[in-house]
């Protein structure tokens, strides 16, 4: 019997017969209808976007494949046609395109074929090509990687979400990226807005994540006990630490155990044992894995400290009055930040007892007030051209 198991908004199927395979793709193509049809690297994409977006398209799918094939180069390749994507311009039409009711997902794998809306009307381009990103591993997986079973399903889930986090730069996708938070511009004020950093450590320590020896042997139905934020930032914090942590001191282990569990699939009653095999006593990885993420810091975190005492010296070596420093602090970072990460103007209007700041900014055309504590200044250099300033004294 054929068994199938949803994850993450798109379904995973064990290998097909090659005639089944194949009259599903001849079916696929034929429900392109006008899309147009372009060939890169593994993938035949349909799409209807315009021409520049197109271009993106294609150069971020082959870099996707890229990052694939590096991640593990030496996993078995089974046979295989171009794997069909197809991007939408409007979310009705993908909605239309997988004949059912969709609502929240921007992106589906559904065994055969990856489909997503960039729709930026309806999800953001960097939310969707996430999803393309995780639905592409499953993919990857399921139709390039030679397999007599899928992986476990930690292992799945936590690659497909180790890629979705992949950073974007210089026409590659770079794994391993961590998001830190950042600053965002919320009910009239700047907020630092927490990342999935502050969330794995929070999660950490409430206790909200799975023993190892319950995730390693975790089955579909352990999956659906908890929620699926839950569930990804647990796989996702797991693979990362196996291929990150004290210098990738696990990347080769993980490597070989993902081929192992590929070639010869264990039973659910021995998973733990075969994981064993490949890295040693669980309780000890346990702590080595809670240790190494409760130690990682984000750059705005363990900076603020050195920020805050390098201006208090600075204050008591050129016995200069806290106002002046203030106007000067704000100049350099508050404003820096405002015209690059919110694109707003600001104007400093003054400042608290207590080491925050009163803001007046502008944002298409609409005048609010704003706080910022202490904990944000930086020695960065700041271009006045970028803002203008106004002293509140």
């Amino acid at each position: 019997m054929r068994q199938t198991r949803r994850c993450a908004g798109g379904v995973r199927f064990l290998p097909v017969l090659a005639g089944v395979l194949c009259a599903a793709v001849v079916a696929a193509e034929e429900q392109a209808g006008d899309l147009k049809k372009y060939v890169v690297a593994e993938y035949v994409l349909y799409t209807d976007l315009p021409e520049k977006q197109v271009k993106e398209a294609l150069a971020r799918l082959k870099a996707m494949a890229d990052m694939y094939r590096r991640f593990a180069p030496d996993l078995p390749r089974r046979k295989h046609g171009k794997l069909p994507v197809y991007l939408y311009r409007r979310f009705e039409d993908y909605r239309h395109s997988l004949g059912s009711d969709e609502r929240l997902n921007a992106g589906r794998y559904d065994g055969l074929v990856l489909r997503a809306a960039l729709d930026d009307e309806t999800f953001s381009p960097t939310d969707v090509w996430r999803v393309i990103r995780h639905e592409g591993w499953h993919q990857y997986s399921h139709r390039v990687v030679r397999q007599s079973a899928p992986p476990p399903l930690w292992l799945e889930e936590g690659l497909a979400e180790y890629f979705a986090a992949a950073a974007w730069k210089n026409g590659t996708y770079q794994p391993g990226h961590v998001d830190a938070g950042g600053y965002d511009f919320r009910d009239r004020t700047i907020v630092l807005q927490p990342g999935r950093l502050q969330r794995v450590r929070t999660r950490i320590r409430v206790g909200q994540f799975r023993p190892l020896n319950k995730l390693v042997t975790m089955t579909l139905e352990n999956w659906n006990e908890q929620t699926n934020s839950v569930n990804h930032d647990q796989v996702w914090s797991f693979v990362h630490f196996l291929l990150h942590a004290e210098n990738g001191k696990y990347r080769e282990a993980l490597q070989a155990y993902l081929k192992s569990v590929l070639e010869n699939p264990p039973k659910n009653t021995e998973a733990l044992k075969v994981f064993r095999e490949h890295f040693g006593d669980v309780r000890e990885l346990q702590k080595q894995y809670k240790t190494w993420w409760l130690n990682q810091t984000a750059p705005n975190e363990e900076n603020s400290e050195f920020r805050k005492n390098k201006i208090l010296s600075r204050i008591k070596k050129h016995r200069q009055t806290a106002s002046r420093v203030n106007t000067r602090l704000v100049a350099r970072r508050c404003l820096m930040r405002a015209r690059q990460v919110l694109e707003c103007r600001f104007s400093f209007v003054g400042k608290t007892r207590y080491g925050f700041y009163y803001l007046n900014a502008e944002k298409d055309s609409e005048v609010c007030s704003a706080t910022l504590p202490f904990s944000l200044l930086s020695d960065q250099v700041f271009k006045p051209s970028f803002v203008s300033i106004t002293s509140a004294s």
